[in-house]
């Protein structure tokens, strides 16, 4: 996944107890694994369960790749205090959302997740559970909705995508 905050992880895996666990993810660039350990249960990745400030804080990283805190407050509009982002980070960490590392004397969050992963799942889920799993009845919504404008590229880009699809060439 180049171009995302972790294109350097290309694996991971999770073992986990009701009280303890351990994630493994495999690092490209330095061929080995780096194990996560913590106390307490660690949710599986759940997209849609993001409350309005975790999406913006989310949204924050994504576009930072990776921030400090005090940088994600600063990302965001409205911002509440610091303490409540750090609280909200560590809530993403514990859900498997982000991660974190020690530079120097702060920490440094980023997604567990590429931007594009994390659409294409969101996405999925949405299908599923508002359109009984119909792809072309969520975007003919998409397109139908109030205020869509397309544009003539974005009509041609779609066109193009329906004759890749109709080839067997999704």
């Amino acid at each position: 996944m180049p171009g995302g905050p972790s294109a350097n992880h290309l694996a991971s895996s999770l073992t986990a107890t009701p009280k303890c666990y351990m994630l493994s993810t495999w690092v490209a660039d330095t061929g080995a694994h780096e194990l996560k350990k913590g106390c307490g249960t660690m949710k599986q990745k759940t997209p849609l369960d993001l409350g309005r400030r975790e999406q913006q804080i989310m949204e924050a990283l994504y576009d930072l790749g990776q921030a400090s805190v005090s940088e994600v407050l600063e990302a965001l509009p409205d911002p509440p205090s610091y303490s409540a982002v750090r609280a909200i980070l560590n809530n993403l960490e514990e859900k498997g959302h982000v991660e974190r590392k020690k530079s120097g004397k702060k920490f440094l969050y980023q997604p567990t997740v590429a931007r594009k992963k994390a659409q294409r799942s969101v996405l999925q889920r949405l299908v599923t559970t508002f359109f009984n799993g119909s792809t072309s009845q969520a975007a003919a919504s998409l397109i139908e909705m109030e205020g869509a404008q397309l544009s003539d590229a974005e009509l041609d880009y779609l066109s193009k995508l329906i004759e890749k699809a109709k080839k067997g060439g999704r």
